[in-house]
């Protein structure tokens, strides 16, 4: 790649924290109060470059897709790449193939979606909310996916006109409501996944893929589980990220 344009985001990097930005003309202010800087400072540089912003120096790095989600500006409670990674693959997605998502969030499984598709493929997203909609579409922008999404404001229970799709991904309340029409929207071999936070959720998706017919129902959850390593003591993080919501896998035969 070349030298850092107008219309890119770029990752600045001191080695404890990092920040993403977008190079438009004028000023770029760095979140949590860090400093501000002007984007002529940075476009024309390359990546691996440094610059001084106060009295802290930053590397500049073009950002990968896990950096957008990673330092998505968010609104909506988000699906993190723990189970994004895991609804992709999944999925079986691959460039050109195409998706339709139900619940925009703040589009963190959007752009994990658009970049498992692009540069051929496509996501359509329905969301009742505008304001979710407008949230995603800014944060579809700043990584760079835009030309492979549309978002649609209406109901993925009831509105959806695409058909030989393949794959639907559903976050919302009542998936449950959303299988039938998951099903008329999927090609044969199209597969299905519904992202819930609790058990009653789950227990009701699953039941509603198997009346409407859906082959291969399957409920998960995953956990990660981070290890504090230094030198003669290795144990599990205090910390660790526990329940974050139930993943259903089914496929339309």
């Amino acid at each position: 790649m070349g030298n850092f344009e107008f219309g890119e985001s770029v990752l600045l990097m001191d080695g404890h924290k990092a920040y993403l930005v977008k190079l438009e003309e004028g000023m770029m202010k760095l979140e949590g109060g860090r400093g501000a800087l002007s984007s002529s400072n940075i476009v024309g540089k390359k990546e691996g470059d440094r610059i001084t912003i106060g009295r802290k120096e930053f590397i500049l790095i073009r950002p990968d897709i896990l950096d957008h989600i990673e330092h998505i500006d968010r609104g909506p409670q988000m699906i993190l790449p723990k189970d994004s990674a895991a609804i992709v693959l999944g999925l079986g997605l691959t460039s050109g193939k195409s998706v339709v998502e139900g619940g925009a969030g703040s589009g963190g499984l959007t752009i994990a979606l658009l970049n498992s598709v692009r540069p051929n493929g496509r996501v359509t997203t329905y969301d009742i909310r505008d304001d979710h909609l407008r949230k995603a579409r800014m944060n579809v922008g700043t990584a760079g996916l835009s030309d492979n999404w549309e978002g649609l404001l209406g109901d993925v229970r009831s509105d959806v006109k695409q058909g030989e799709v393949d794959a639907v991904v559903l976050d919302i309340p009542d998936p449950e409501e959303a299988t039938r029409s998951a099903w008329d929207a999927l090609r044969s071999g199209g597969r299905f996944c519904a992202y819930v936070p609790t058990s009653n959720q789950m227990e009701k998706c699953c039941l509603s893929l198997r009346r409407v017919g859906f082959s291969g129902v399957e409920a998960m959850e995953l956990i990660k589980r981070g290890y504090s390593v230094k030198e003669g003591a290795v144990r599990p993080s205090t910390d660790m990220l526990g329940h974050t919501g139930f993943l259903i896998f089914a496929r339309k035969l």
